[in-house]
């Protein structure tokens, strides 16, 4: 039997955890889990597979609240002037309006659910991502996409005084932040 996406929306689905509709975006395997056209765009989740040192720039959301929960690994996420280091089970909010931040805390990847409502990220990682085929690796480039990006991005400081307090993890060998400013 065939579930159509107005029966999906009506009727509800399963999805097992290696299934979803799969884009690369950011150095990021991203699997929408729940979409816009599931909910009526109420709300949405989608998968990341965040590699060390790996995440979102700042951004802010002008209409829409995002969250997340960590399911394997290690995720550091900055909401406004807060940090927090999350493990598995741990979760983070980050409000319309509040300038957020997530970055994979490593040694491996880290898989955390992120949850968004109203869902309008998906409508942009469907338009700037790209669809993963069916049945390609999770990580082409194995463990070098981290390095390299590292390597190849800005360094910024953060704006937030509270974000300048920073711990021996935060900064590279030069002492560096790698923390992009927030963008409106």
């Amino acid at each position: 039997m065939t579930t159509t996406v107005t029966d999906r929306a009506t009727f509800g689905y399963a999805l097992a955890h290696d299934e979803g509709e799969t884009f690369w975006f950011a150095g990021m395997l991203q699997t929408v889990k729940i979409g816009s056209a599931d909910t009526g765009g109420r709300y949405g989740l989608i998968e990341f597979l965040v590699p060390p040192g790996l995440g979102s720039p700042w951004h802010v959301h002008t209409d829409e609240d995002e969250w997340f929960y960590v399911l394997d690994g290690n995720l550091t996420v900055y909401v406004g002037d807060t940090r927090v280091d999350l493990a598995p089970g741990g979760g983070a909010f980050g409000p319309t309006g509040v300038p957020h931040t997530f970055i994979g805390a490593g040694p491996d990847s880290t898989r955390v659910l992120v949850g968004l409502s109203p869902v309008q990220f998906e409508g942009f990682l469907r338009e700037v991502g790209h669809p993963r085929p069916a049945g390609t690796a999770a990580w082409t480039l194995g463990g070098r996409v981290a390095p390299i990006t590292r390597r190849l991005a800005p360094r910024r400081r953060p704006t937030s005084r509270r974000l300048l307090r920073r711990t021996d993890n935060d900064a590279d060998e030069s002492g560096d932040s790698a923390l992009p400013e927030p963008h409106r």
